[in-house]
């Protein structure tokens, strides 16, 4: 019998991988509650842009070299005029982010 699964426990693709043992290939999302998900996909993941730090550090920073950066379609956000501040900002537990590899990222621009 298979346990429960909290979303406070992991994430979505945490979760489908306990579940059912099958890795996302692809994952797209636009938000910081996204990362993990997307950390998680194997071969793709796709970061809309609406200027977000962490999951925008992380599709720029691309460590594993499958970020793909998106704008947005509607109501597209303007190119921001300083770099993200990947190297000192915090998730929301209050530490640094970082990459999907777990390194600190320099700070990125689009």
């Amino acid at each position: 019998m298979k346990s429960l699964v909290t979303w406070s426990m992991m994430s979505l693709c945490s979760a489908m991988l306990a579940l059912s043992g099958c890795e996302p290939v692809f994952v797209a999302g636009d938000s910081d509650t996204d990362i993990a998900m997307l950390k998680d996909a194997t071969y793709l993941k796709l970061a809309i842009n609406r200027n977000k730090t962490e999951i925008m550090c992380n599709a720029y920073s691309n460590a594993s070299g499958k970020w793909l950066v998106q704008p947005m379609c509607i109501f597209p956000k303007d190119p921001k005029s300083t770099p993200y501040p990947c190297s000192t900002a915090t998730d929301p537990a209050g530490n640094l982010i970082v990459d999907e590899q777990g390194n600190p990222m320099a700070d990125q621009t689009e």
